[in-house]
């Protein structure tokens, strides 16, 4: 499932926190500012600069998982697609 920009949009204005991360960093990837192969930050990274938990930062990660704009390696680090 690609993530269009429709709903890159929509998630960046909703109120769901882990939603508006994966939107930053989904507008990243495609801006090419994140690119290819390029390790996502850490959870706590993520947490601290949204003022979110660590597991928050996680299911962002987990929903641009799904959409296929990143992978996560063996060792458990995500990566843009």
């Amino acid at each position: 499932m690609a993530l269009s920009d429709i709903e890159i949009r929509e998630w960046a204005t909703g109120r769901n926190v882990a939603k508006t991360i994966a939107a930053h960093l989904a507008t990243q990837i495609k801006t090419g500012r994140l690119p290819r192969w390029h390790d996502l930050p850490d959870n706590l990274s993520l947490a601290q600069q949204w003022d979110a938990s660590e597991r928050t930062a996680a299911r962002a990660k987990e929903l641009l998982a799904l959409s296929g704009l990143i992978t996560k390696s063996a060792s458990g680090y995500y990566y843009v697609a």
